[in-house]
């Protein structure tokens, strides 16, 4: 079905982990035998069962990476109430533009030639039948030019996100094609902003899945730079001033959760994606106008006058 093809073109197992990849696997081929009517039902531990996981924690983990991935959906049953929880797959944006077909390259199946007996190599003559089978003696080629080449490897764009081959000049040649990788890309982005991202870091009020911030923090960057926000900020072209930016809305932030329970503080990746940044606090208001003492009017070198009532 197309979206586990989906799945592989996007190299989605790579992304979230083999759990998660066969949990979302699951869950759409059990929407598929009910018709997409319907979210389907599963306990946690119907799931472990299915899934061949041990724990709940891991279930926990692979069913979070699915939903952080774009791939789920799930709504937990009410607290203290035994019940299902509800699942439903959907395709993220990424994924949506992509085309349907197969992902192979066709690469062709080895040359076999057919012979009159396994030790003959000949192959003139007809071929004989194999009086207890009814078939022919079948003998794979040895000849090296009726083989294809090493298969390409498999790397994942940062671009589309999407699964391609290496399709290199040197494949033809018979050369071992490279991976082109990203990886050195994303280790040297992530280097640039890691002195920033830990001043952020240090000021959120919640500490929580920091690689998953890290990420969330440079996609922050990028919008408010690029003015792809909904609240635009035109006096922040630069990354450094968005990195700035970024910190003092998390100092204010972290003044507005004093005293709250850590369970009602954000995640630092939910509070970056979402453009919490852009809220109002409370600590954002200027500090209410005090009326000034006979000592505040000496300091500053003015005599206070003393108030009669008399307006003129």
């Amino acid at each position: 079905m197309r979206f586990i093809r989906l799945l592989g073109k996007t190299c989605a197992a790579a992304e979230m982990g083999q759990a998660a990849t066969l949990l979302v696997t699951n869950v759409v081929t059990t929407e598929d035998a009910a018709g997409y009517r319907r979210p389907v039902t599963f306990f946690n531990e119907q799931l472990m069962q299915i899934l061949g996981l041990g724990r709940w924690e891991t279930l926990d983990k692979a069913r979070k990476a699915a939903i952080d991935a774009g791939w789920l959906r799930y709504e937990a049953p009410p607290r203290g109430i035994k019940t299902a929880g509800h699942y439903w797959v959907v395709i993220p944006a990424h994924a949506e533009g992509l085309d349907d077909g197969p992902m192979d390259e066709g690469v062709r199946e080895p040359s076999l030639k057919i012979s009159d007996h396994p030790s003959d190599d000949d192959g003139d003559d007809p071929p004989q039948i194999d009086n207890e089978t009814g078939g022919s003696y079948l003998k794979i080629s040895d000849d090296p030019s009726d083989h294809p080449s090493e298969p390409p490897s498999l790397t994942l764009t940062q671009e589309k996100k999407e699964c391609l081959f290496d399709k290199s000049e040197e494949v033809g040649q018979g050369k071992t094609p490279k991976a082109k990788s990203t990886s050195k890309a994303k280790r040297k982005q992530a280097s640039d902003h890691s002195e920033s991202f830990g001043r952020w870091y240090s000021a959120y009020p919640r500490k929580e899945k920091p690689q998953k911030a890290l990420e969330a923090f440079e996609k922050a960057i990028s919008q408010i730079t690029a003015q792809q926000t909904v609240v635009k900020h035109p006096d922040l072209t630069d990354e450094s001033s968005a990195v700035e930016f970024l910190i003092r809305r998390a100092e204010a932030y972290a003044r507005e959760m004093v005293g709250n329970e850590r369970k009602y503080i954000a995640h630092p990746t939910t509070w970056l994606n979402g453009g919490e940044y852009d809220s109002e606090y409370a600590s954002d208001a200027p500090p209410p106008r005090t009326k000034a003492t006979a000592e505040d009017c000496a300091a500053a070198g003015y005599t206070m006058l003393e108030d009669n009532g008399d307006d003129n």
